[in-house]
Order: structure tokens, then sequence, then C-alpha cells
């Protein structure tokens, strides 16, 4: 069983993570733990998005060149690493239907987990949704029994590493169960972070959370 949850941002200004500010922005979101996608093509638009910035990244790092197109399309075709039991899929959809977020997890043994497929889309940063994917996924993964947490990301992925860093990761060597291929390992950095019991860190700002709940 997981949590899902609702948060308006109020209409005050919320920074965002280049320093500007959205004016009298108000976007209600809501969080929900799937087992598939209610929208598949609109969530396989959503991780072409994700895929063009990643692989901007991995080639400005001087990384091989990857089609955003197969991605996404191979994501969409493998879902099941991201489903119940060993996996959970968080999406946060806009009151419109539109999908503004994304953050997975993958169970790679009994008491660790990685985190896969974080996205926020540009409209909807700066208002804490970032904080709130990584808040309910480490959670979720309390929930499934695992008391670690493995991540990688592309170097140079500043506001990623950042956000990792703030929760308590900490850079690790290529740890085996990686869903990358190794020949990937000299542009990537790999994360890892202990999760004892307690709540997640604080909310983002502006944010009123209310907590339901979704899968059965």
């Amino acid at each position: 069983m997981a949590n899902s949850g609702a948060f308006h941002p109020s209409n005050e200004p919320a920074g965002l993570q280049d320093g500007n500010a959205i004016s009298e922005m108000r976007m209600d979101i809501r969080l929900e733990f799937v087992t598939s996608p209610p929208d598949l093509p609109a969530f396989e638009t959503l991780m072409r998005a994700y895929f063009e910035i990643i692989t901007m990244m991995l080639t400005d790092a001087g990384g091989p060149t990857y089609s955003p197109e197969k991605l996404a399309a191979d994501t969409v075709a493998h879902l099941g690493d991201l489903a119940p039991s060993e996996g959970r899929l968080l999406l946060a959809t806009r009151d419109d239907g539109a999908l503004m977020g994304c953050g997975a997890i993958r169970r790679i043994r009994p008491d660790a987990a990685e985190f896969k497929r974080m996205f926020v889309r540009p409209e909807a940063q700066g208002l804490g949704l970032g904080r709130r994917l990584f808040e309910m996924r480490i959670a979720e993964a309390r929930s499934m029994g695992c008391t670690k947490l493995y991540a990688d990301t592309v170097k140079g992925n500043a506001a990623m590493l950042s956000m990792y860093e703030k929760f308590g990761f900490s850079y690790v060597p290529r740890y085996p169960e990686n869903a990358n291929i190794p020949e990937l390992e000299p542009w990537l950095v790999y994360l890892r972070a202990g999760i004892s019991e307690g709540g997640p860190p604080g909310r983002g700002r502006g944010i009123r959370h209310t907590v339901g709940r979704v899968l059965e």
C-alpha cells in the first residue's frame, strides 16, 4: 500500500532554481504511486523530455550519444522493473491531467533500492515538487523494508547532485546492481544513503500536503 498526496503552492511568488520567480502562480498537483501510468503516451512524452536533458548533459561531459526517443521507449517497454512489488513509480499530475514530474524506485537487494527517473518539468520547478518526490520515495522505500538507497546521475548535473547531498547521499564507487552499463562509468556519479526510521526532511515552501491511499 502506498501514499499519495496533493499539494497547492500558495499565490505568493515561489523562487525558481535559477533565482527567478513565478508571479501569481497557482498549480494544484497530485502525487500518486501507481501500478502503471494511466496514460502511456503521455508518460513516454515525459520520459522523452527527461532523456533530452540527460543525454545532452552526457554528451556535454564527453560521453556517447544516445537517442532520447529510444531511451523513453525502452523505459516504457520495461515498466515492470518499476512496478510493485519490486519497484514503485511516483507520478505528479496537474489538475488538468498533465504530467508534471515523476520518480521511480527499483529494488536491487532485499534491503536496498535504487532511485531512478527523477524529473520535474521546467514549468513546475521552484514549487517544492522535487523535494516532495524525494520525500515520498524515501518514505516508500522504508515501507518496502529498505535501509539503503543508491542512485546515479551524470557528472555536471549540479541541481540533481545538490538535491542528493541535501538528503544525505554520499559519493561511492559504482555499485554492482547499477542499471547503467559499466562503460558509462567515466561520465556518471554514484551515490548512497542510509535511511533510518522517522519522517522525511521538511517540505517545500508554500506546500500544503494531504495524504491518501492509491495502491491496495
